[in-house]
């Protein structure tokens, strides 16, 4: 388990994540420092707000990125048919893959939290809570990453497929919102196909809309009116789903 780990580190070194992640840091940082300061009041904290933001942006898409093409890679060029010759079982080997995915995005998220410290860090309680449910949340998406890109063949289907999952569980609660005003008859009326689909949706994915709410870097977290046991329950119920999922079709692949 340590050498596919070891592996992991290796082949992100290779592809030069880190510099390409740590050079768009920079860019996301500069350009919200630029907007922030074209406003007349609270400058500073609008300018923590997006750079906190773009971060979250640029390790989540960077990681799918990542994790898609160098899985899939893996699979063309055999190395897993390699790695599988040694003597590990094919769950063990999913759970390694993730965790080796898991130590590069906490090294990078480790650089985001020292950025944010050195430019915005004046709430530490709301720094380090942001910080927390940001590692969870990548967790998370790291473990979708590795079971869409175990059961699809191509990796700019599980790319998509990793953005679409992302995209629709930040704006979930929002069509809870919407979809509760609606029952309530405050807004248009949906049609119960339409009911019924974000229903589902709202079910089955996480509300990744209530991690690592840039507010907190501002305000700090309010922990009587925050639900803050809910990022780490999501963490716990969804993670070992997908790494399961993605083992029991990992062990149906023919080699």
């Amino acid at each position: 388990m340590l050498t596919t780990i070891r592996y992991v580190l290796l082949t992100a070194l290779r592809d030069w994540l880190f510099l390409g992640i740590l050079l768009a840091l920079f860019a996301a940082g500069f350009v919200s420092h630029f907007m922030g300061s074209t406003v007349l009041v609270e400058s500073n904290e609008i300018s923590s707000s997006f750079t906190a933001g773009s971060s979250r942006l640029v390790l989540v898409i960077g990681m799918i990125v990542f994790v898609c093409f160098h899985v899939r890679r893996a699979f063309e060029n055999k190395e897993i048919d390699l790695m599988l010759s040694r003597p590990i079982s094919r769950v063990e080997f999913v759970i390694s893959y993730w965790l080796g995915f898991a130590v590069v995005a906490t090294i990078v998220l480790g650089a985001i939290g020292l950025f944010i410290i050195i430019l915005y860090g004046y709430n530490y309680t709301g720094l380090s809570f942001w910080i927390l449910t940001m590692w969870l949340e990548i967790l998370i998406v790291l473990a979708f990453a590795v079971f869409s890109s175990i059961i699809l063949k191509s990796s700019v289907s599980a790319v998509l497929l990793c953005f679409g999952f992302y995209s629709i569980s930040r704006m979930i609660g929002f069509f809870s919102y919407v979809l509760e005003k609606n029952q309530s008859g405050e807004m248009l009326s949906f049609d119960f196909i339409s009911q019924k689909i974000i229903w589902v949706a709202s079910f089955l994915l996480p509300r990744l809309d209530i991690f690592c709410q840039s507010k907190w870097l501002i305000y700090g977290v309010d922990f009587t009116t925050t639900a803050w046991y809910m990022p780490v329950l999501q963490a716990a119920i969804y993670i070992p789903l997908l790494i399961t999922i993605a083992a029991i079709d990992f062990k149906k692949k023919q080699f």
